[in-house]
């Protein structure tokens, strides 16, 4: 006559595959629970070079000793930078173009800014950059011409 022993525990092939399972499931999970992860890294990107952008606006603007406006506009249905180097006692005017990126949306006032070879902005800027709920934002402050950015 036979008699069946008892078997306590798991095997070690039981628990690899619950390990597995559960790995699997964190990796999903972690697209599921936040979506927008693709979105904050894309608009933490731009709004790091649109903040560059406005530094480096200020700082020609005192090294050519010439004001530099830089102006949001949308061309062929992308958001832009537009960035106009007027003409000074070291170069002749200069005009470029910043592309930000498809879906990536720049909202707030003004639309456009001017540096002046003092360090100093003509006004008060505050721009929001949005794609897919992600936001970031970028101030610049009118009397010292400071850029600052906040990111997702």
């Amino acid at each position: 006559m036979f008699t069946k022993s008892k078997r306590h525990g798991v095997t070690l092939i039981e628990a690899v595959m619950v390990v597995v399972l559960l790995s699997g499931s964190a990796v999903a999970s972690s697209f599921v629970l936040k979506p927008r992860w693709s979105s904050e890294r894309n608009v933490a990107g731009v709004t790091h070079h649109v903040a560059d952008t406005l530094t480096m606006a200020r700082n020609t603007s005192i090294t050519n000793q010439a004001d530099v406006r830089v102006e949001r506009i949308r061309k062929d249905g992308q958001a832009m930078l537009q960035i106009t180097e007027e003409a000074g006692p070291v170069r002749d005017e200069k005009v470029s173009f910043f592309e930000l990126g498809t879906g990536v949306t720049v909202s707030g006032s003004p639309a456009e800014i001017r540096f002046s070879p003092m360090g100093t902005a003509n006004r008060d800027l505050r721009w929001t950059i949005a794609q897919g709920g992600a936001v970031g934002e970028i101030r610049v402050s009118p009397t010292t011409g400071s850029v600052q950015s906040r990111v997702p």
